[in-house]
């Protein structure tokens, strides 16, 4: 075994290879780009922030909260009818929850359970029209169907009203 000598210069400086310089860390180096590159990011939170308002006043111009979800005008009594016209982005599901609830309103029955009620929901749109529908588009849903909706809905079998509260309990 060989003795080395000792290093006379203790920095390593002397030694022949790569020399290293001490720089900042990443976060050095992040403040330093930052402080560069300043007008890159003001730019681009300025363009995420006009798409992002731009996009959220689009999406919020037919919102519920401006339109009415529908308008109620029931023909008449003696017509036997609940009226509902289509606002946009309602399909005939959302127009017999409508005219479902405005039945429930004017009964002294029990109200449906939430397995009923979406049952009864379900069976009302298939019944009046499965069809797309058109804003301001008139739905008329009969009352004579609405109560056969209602009596189904209330006459469901165990297996049925297990198989439509597995759906309530999974939204």
């Amino acid at each position: 075994m060989t003795n080395q000598p000792p290093l006379m210069d203790i920095t390593g400086s002397t030694l022949p290879g790569p020399q290293f310089k001490a720089r900042p860390g990443w976060g050095g180096q992040l403040y330093a780009w930052l402080t560069h590159h300043a007008y890159s990011i003001v730019m681009r939170i300025l363009i995420l922030a006009i798409i992002f308002i731009v996009g959220r006043s689009l999406y919020l111009l037919p919102n519920a909260s401006t339109q009415p979800l529908a308008s109620t005008t029931p023909i008449s009594n003696a017509d036997a009818h609940i009226t509902l016209n289509a606002q946009p982005r309602e399909g005939m599901t959302h127009l017999a929850e409508h005219a479902l609830s405005i039945y429930a309103e004017t009964q002294t029955t029990p109200s449906l359970d939430a397995a009923q009620h979406l049952f009864a929901i379900d069976a009302l749109a298939r019944r009046t029209c499965w069809c797309a529908l058109t804003p301001g588009q008139a739905v008329s849903f009969s009352i004579e169907t609405l109560e056969n909706v209602v009596r189904d809905a209330r006459a469901l079998t165990p297996a049925q009203y297990r198989a439509w509260s597995a759906l309530v309990r999974s939204q």
